[in-house]
C-alpha cells in the first residue's frame, strides 16, 4: 500500500486498520505500507520499488487524482494487479476496482444537514481539501448540488486548507476578522472542521456557529 499522506489522521487510521486486518486474518500475507507524504513523485517511486520487489498486488491511496495516476500506470505497465482505495485517480476506468466511500454523497449529506440547521438561508463558508484530490473535488460536487436547492444560502468564502487543522484555523481566523455574519462552516474533512472550531472557540463563537466535517476521526 502506498498511502497518499499518513500525516492525514484518517489516512493513518485507514492504514492501521488494514495492517491489523491482514495480521488477524491472513498470517501468511506480508503487507507493506509506505507513506507517500503528500507527494505524487514519492508514490510513483514507491510503485516502482514494489514492482522491483515482485509484490503480488499494489493498493494505491492516491494523493492526487491526476498525478497519482502515473503511480498506478507503473503497476499496470509491469502487469502487477493494482487497485485504488479511499480516493480515486483521474481516469478510474484504468483499474477494475475502487474501494472507498462515495464522496459526492458525503458532501450532500453534510450540506443537507447544515442547510436544514440554518433554516435554508444565510452566509456560509467552505473549507476545502487540496485542489486536484478526488475527495475534495467530489465532496464539493455534492455540496454544491445541494446548494442549488437553497438559493438563499450564499457561499461567502471558500478556500483550500489542505486537510490541515492548523491551516484551517488560520483560514477561519482570517474570515472572522472580516466581520461578516457567518451562519455555518462546512469543511471537507474533520481535521479542518476542528481547526475552524478552534478559531471559533478563541473568538467565543463556538456556541453560535455550527461546524461540520467528514471522516468521523476520534
Amino acid at each position: 500500500l502506498t498511502n497518499g499522506n499518513l500525516a492525514n489522521e484518517h489516512n493513518a487510521v485507514y492504514g492501521d486498520a488494514a495492517i491489523a486486518y491482514v495480521e488477524e486474518n491472513f498470517p501468511n500475507v506480508e503487507f507493506l505500507q509506505v507513506d507517500g507524504a503528500g507527494s505524487v513523485d514519492n508514490q510513483v517511486s514507491q510503485c516502482e520499488n514494489f514492482v522491483a520487489q515482485g509484490v503480488d498486488c499494489v493498493i494505491v491511496l492516491p494523493y492526487d487524482a491526476e498525478g497519482s495516476q502515473a503511480a498506478v500506470q507503473v503497476c499496470l505497465d509491469a502487469g502487477v494487479p493494482v487497485f485504488t482505495s479511499k480516493a480515486q485517480i483521474a481516469d478510474q476506468t484504468l483499474v477494475p476496482t475502487y474501494v472507498g466511500s462515495n464522496d459526492v454523497s458525503a458532501g450532500q449529506i453534510e450540506m443537507t444537514y447544515i442547510a436544514e440547521l440554518i433554516g435554508g438561508e444565510g452566509d456560509i463558508v467552505i473549507v476545502e481539501g487540496p485542489p486536484g484530490i478526488s475527495a475534495a473535488i467530489l465532496r464539493n460536487e455534492g455540496i454544491y448540488s445541494v446548494l442549488e436547492k437553497y438559493p438563499d444560502i450564499n457561499v461567502l468564502y471558500t478556500q483550500p486548507a489542505d486537510w490541515n487543522r492548523a491551516l484551517a484555523m488560520d483560514t477561519m481566523e482570517n474570515w472572522l476578522q472580516l466581520g461578516d455574519d457567518i451562519k455555518a462552516v462546512v469543511a471537507h474533512n474533520d481535521e479542518m472542521a476542528l481547526g475552524a472550531y478552534d478559531a471559533l472557540v478563541e473568538a467565543g463563537l463556538d456556541d453560535t456557529i455550527p461546524v461540520i466535517g467528514i471522516d468521523a476521526i476520534p
